[in-house]
């Protein structure tokens, strides 16, 4: 074999190995890349389920809080009303004050519904007392009257007979 094809051989043998060593190295490198990717995807996603789970318990907050403000805007509304001089609107009020405390979504502020009935019955039943009291001096007062005027009474005749 001549020594210049012999040359290009030992070249192209060298390329060749050079090219081989290249690739298996490029090769390497690409498993690498596509090792750190692939961690790099599972970070992405573990942070994505994390983030879509705040959003879920932030989104669950939200709607309790949201309940419970209406709630309490009920409230409000039926103990303003229980406490209105206009007996229909009073007694709408108690109603919806009576629901309300019947109700499981007001278990932690129950302290407030029992507290709304008892102001709204006490002012009638206090006027109820004064007005049974009132009444109870008037039949008083009216009894003993007419005590003095039976006494009047049977003093005159009394009189009239010894006259007579």
């Amino acid at each position: 074999m001549p020594l210049a094809t012999l040359g290009a051989a030992v070249i192209a043998a060298t390329v060749a190995g050079i090219s081989v060593y290249f690739v298996r190295k490029n090769g390497n490198e690409a498993n690498r890349v596509a090792g750190r990717a692939a961690a790099a995807a599972k970070v992405s996603a573990d942070a994505a389920k994390q983030s879509a789970d705040t959003m879920v318990t932030s989104a669950r907050q939200l709607d309790e809080r949201t309940k419970h403000q209406g709630i309490m805007l009920d409230l409000h509304w039926a103990a303003d009303h229980a406490m209105s001089k206009d007996p229909v609107e009073a007694r709408l009020g108690v109603a919806q004050l009576v629901k309300l405390g019947r109700s499981d979504l007001l278990a932690s502020e129950q302290a407030y519904v029992d507290a709304a009935l008892i102001a709204a019955v006490r002012g009638p039943k206090q006027q109820v007392e004064q007005i049974a009291a009132q009444l109870a001096r008037e039949v008083e007062q009216a009894l003993a009257a007419a005590k003095a005027r039976d006494v009047e009474s049977q003093q005159k005749q009394s009189e009239q007979a010894k006259e007579e």
